[in-house]
């Protein structure tokens, strides 16, 4: 990265890309979130419930897919659309989605490029790019893989780079909420969140700030509230009982805070992989 000088240092790289052209917000809900998504690696499902302060209530069966191995799923700007990720078939399911999060019409979307398997995926505020954290044979060296988005069709699938890779870590999840990147580190139990650089389309991975999470989460999906305010993270850890951990985002859009799991009520959260 240059600016009018040539070459900068990290602390005034990080700065830059803070102050920079960076994605647009989404919208700031006026009653905060109402609902999430989430994959469930081990019933092969992805589920609909409802958020309130403290829980995640009625959940239950999204509907039909394709997908033999949900881990992460992310919802167009418009809510009319979910993308899963399959990390079985190594591909991303394009479903439509109603106003109570139920799916249907699934199909493929076409998005390749994920050798060693699709693990996480974020769409971009304006609906036009998702963001694909996938496998890698060394731990640590997960990539982030850039995406075009048309409506049902995920394209012209490049990597940009591999993942935060502070060990011991395991990128899994991610996120996106103004100019801002989350990644889950599943073997690390903490996330990073990084800044985009002042194209806005590339996370900068060296301006990353670490939140470890309570002893013992094992996360792995990660969802940010609409107003950017609050983090949904799916706790690996349970297994056959998973766990949803809710996290306050600081003042400084990076950092999290005041993080504790919240009661789920309705269907179980089978491996629950994935969240949005």
């Amino acid at each position: 990265v240059t600016v009018s000088g040539g070459p900068i240092d990290k602390l005034t790289k990080c700065q830059y890309a803070e102050a920079a052209d960076a994605p647009t917000p989404g919208p700031t809900p006026d009653d905060g979130p109402t609902g999430l998504l989430v994959a469930n690696t081990l019933g092969a499902s992805v589920s609909t419930c409802t958020l309130g302060d403290d829980g995640v209530d009625g959940c239950a069966n999204a509907g039909p897919s394709l997908i033999s191995g949900p881990q992460g799923v992310a919802i167009s700007p418009d809510a009319s659309v979910a993308y899963v990720v399959d990390f079985n078939n190594e591909l991303v399911v394009a479903c439509a989605m109603d106003g109570d999060g139920y799916l249907s019409a699934c199909t493929d979307a076409f998005a390749r490029a994920f050798s060693g398997g699709p693990k996480g995926i974020a769409v971009s505020v304006g609906g036009t790019s998702a963001y694909v954290v996938r496998s890698a044979a060394t731990q640590g060296d997960e990539m982030v893989t850039k995406c075009t988005v048309q409506g049902t069709t995920v394209t012209n699938c490049s990597a940009m780079g591999p993942g935060p890779s502070d060990a011991p870590s395991q990128a899994t999840g991610i996120a996106i909420s103004g100019g801002t990147m989350f990644v889950t580190q599943n073997g690390a139990g903490a996330v990073d969140a990084c800044l985009f650089d002042s194209t806005g389309t590339y996370a900068d991975l060296d301006c990353c700030i670490r939140s470890v999470l309570p002893t013992g989460t094992v996360p792995f999906g990660i969802a940010i509230s609409g107003d950017g305010s609050t983090a949904y993270i799916t706790d690996f850890s349970p297994f056959t009982n998973g766990a949803v951990i809710k996290c306050d985002v600081d003042g400084d859009g990076q950092s999290l805070t005041n993080c504790a799991a919240m009661t789920v009520t309705g269907a179980t959260l089978n491996i629950p992989t994935g969240a949005s």
